[in-house]
């Protein structure tokens, strides 16, 4: 027996590959989802799993608006990882 597949087939990205995907922070992420901007959903206490193409779509939005003027800041730097008090005391 095949699996049904439907039109509606998501991938979707732990916090990390969405940090990735929009040029951004992990935390940064986790903000956007927080405030709603991009929607995230829950599959435990510590992990969060986003739609890719919702993820492509925001930063195709941001960056066209950034270009007429409409969204304020700078443009992401690029990923960058959450970095835990512990890692910090190695460097």
């Amino acid at each position: 027996m095949t699996p049904l597949v439907t039109p509606l087939e998501v991938r979707l990205v732990l916090t990390r590959e969405a940090a990735k995907v929009l040029g951004c922070s992990m935390r940064q992420v986790r903000s956007l989802a927080e405030r709603g901007r991009i929607k995230s959903w829950s599959l435990g206490p510590n992990a969060s799993a986003y739609d890719i193409e919702e993820l492509r779509k925001y930063r195709l939005e941001q960056e066209a608006g950034r270009k007429a003027g409409k969204v304020r800041g700078a443009r992401p730097q690029g990923f960058k990882a959450d970095v835990m008090p512990h890692e910090r005391a190695k460097k």
